[in-house]
């Protein structure tokens, strides 16, 4: 259940980088 739930905050975290990295 934590592991699930640091995943998904990493996710975001990485989707966040991605978006910031590559503007749309």
């Amino acid at each position: 259940q934590e592991l699930k739930q640091v995943q998904e905050l990493f996710n975001k975290a990485a989707d966040n980088c991605l978006n910031m990295k590559k503007p749309e």
